[in-house]
C-alpha cells in the first residue's frame, strides 16, 4: 500500500526529535548544494555542460480555459501577451550554442497551443 506524502512527512517527523529537526534540515540544504557544486564541477572538467530543467515563455495569451492557472494571463497587460518569434528562436539558438544538453525542455505562457506559427518548433536547431 502506497503513503501519501503527507503520511511519509508525519511518520518521520514523529520519529526525529523536534529539537533537532532544524539542524537536519539545514544538513539537507548543504548536501544538496554540495551535489549541485559538484554536479557543475564535474560538468565544467568533461565539458559536457548541459541544463537539467529549462522552461521557454512564448508569451501570455490566454484562452482562459486552464482550471488552475498560476500565470496571471486574464491581469496581464495587451503588450505582454505575445512576444515575437525571432526573439523566441535567437534566445533558443543562443541557449543551444552555449550548453551541450537540455534534459528538460518546457514550453509555457499563456496557452501555447495559441501559437499557429510555434508550429512543431521548425527553425529551432543548435
Amino acid at each position: 500500500m502506497e503513503m501519501k506524502k503527507k503520511e511519509i512527512k508525519s511518520k518521520i517527523k514523529s520519529k526525529i526529535p523536534s529539537s533537532i529537526l532544524p539542524e537536519i534540515q539545514k544538513i539537507h540544504v548543504i548536501l544538496l548544494n554540495f551535489i549541485y557544486m559538484l554536479r557543475y564541477v564535474i560538468q565544467n572538467l568533461t565539458g559536457n555542460f548541459g541544463i537539467r530543467f529549462l522552461v521557454l515563455s512564448v508569451g501570455q495569451a490566454c484562452n482562459y480555459k486552464c482550471k488552475d492557472c498560476a500565470n496571471f494571463c486574464p491581469v496581464s497587460p495587451k503588450e505582454y501577451k505575445r512576444y515575437e518569434l525571432d526573439d523566441i528562436l535567437e534566445s533558443i539558438k543562443r541557449i543551444l550554442k552555449n550548453v551541450n544538453f537540455i534534459q528538460v525542455f518546457q514550453i509555457q505562457g499563456g496557452e501555447p497551443f495559441l501559437y499557429s506559427e510555434l508550429g512543431g518548433g521548425a527553425g529551432i536547431s543548435g
